[in-house]
């Protein structure tokens, strides 16, 4: 994505309105600002890694905690209609998100859902890529695990999923309290992240991953990229379910 100077232009234009809108939903100034910092830069970087990736216009895609849509705003004009698909855990980020499309006349208009549960399924259909980013930093290990196990039933044969994190040494969860407004704060769970903990995890899950390393992410996420086959053969999830037994 090669941005001319007067789409930086028009863009920097539209991630200031974006301020405005966080603005306008009560959330604090601090908040708004640093959305408006890392919009353009961020959305370049994901926009970018994923179509050196191969993504293309006819692949179906979902963009777990698509948040705010910022990946939509130029998502949507790329991908063929009906091919982006969005789900996120607050009703109030695509509330934002819908209005800063919308006034900025994106089009179509995205498939979103709002869920908690990582329940991919309510979208009713099968994916080629998925993309998580800067998500896994706000779950619990377990919930990576339901994330990760939960979107391993809803990608096609082949499909890939790139997501992000910090690299930790030592894998440990805790809480963070994130303030949205003066009167509002967010608890959530904050995960610690090794490479040990992924290799685990996707031994039992029986898909191949590779760490990718920064990619030149603008604030040093590390990425991993999983690829999905065929499901387990039947001798393969006899062994182990037996293995699960003895551990």
């Amino acid at each position: 994505m090669n941005l001319q100077p007067n789409s930086q232009i028009e863009f920097r234009s539209a991630s200031l309105r974006l301020m405005d809108l966080f603005l306008e939903y009560g959330y604090e100034h601090s908040v708004a600002a640093k959305n408006y910092a890392y919009c353009e830069r961020m959305q370049r970087w994901m926009f970018e890694f994923l179509f050196d990736q191969g993504l293309r216009p006819h692949h179906d895609f979902l963009d777990i905690g698509c948040g705010w849509l910022r990946l939509p705003y130029v998502m949507l004009p790329y991908l063929e209609a009906g091919r982006y698909h969005g789900i996120d855990s607050d009703q109030i980020n695509l509330d934002i998100g819908l209005r800063w499309l919308k006034e900025a006349g994106i089009q179509p208009e995205p498939n979103l859902i709002v869920d908690r549960e990582f329940a991919f399924d309510r979208f009713a259909k099968k994916f080629d890529i998925a993309f998580i980013h800067a998500v896994f930093t706000h779950l619990s290990h377990s919930q990576v695990e339901n994330c990760l196990r939960s979107l391993q039933k809803v990608m096609k044969p082949g499909g890939v999923c790139y997501f992000t994190f910090y690299r930790s040494r030592k894998d440990w969860d805790g809480t963070s309290i994130y303030s949205i407004t003066g009167k509002e704060s967010l608890s959530y769970e904050v995960s610690h992240l090794t490479l040990n903990y992924f290799r685990r995890l996707f031994r039992d899950m029986d898909v191949d991953w590779e760490y990718l390393g920064t990619k030149g992410h603008p604030t040093g996420h590390a990425v991993i990229k999983v690829s999905f086959t065929k499901p387990p053969s039947t001798l393969r999830r006899i062994f182990r379910s037996i293995r699960s037994r003895l551990k």
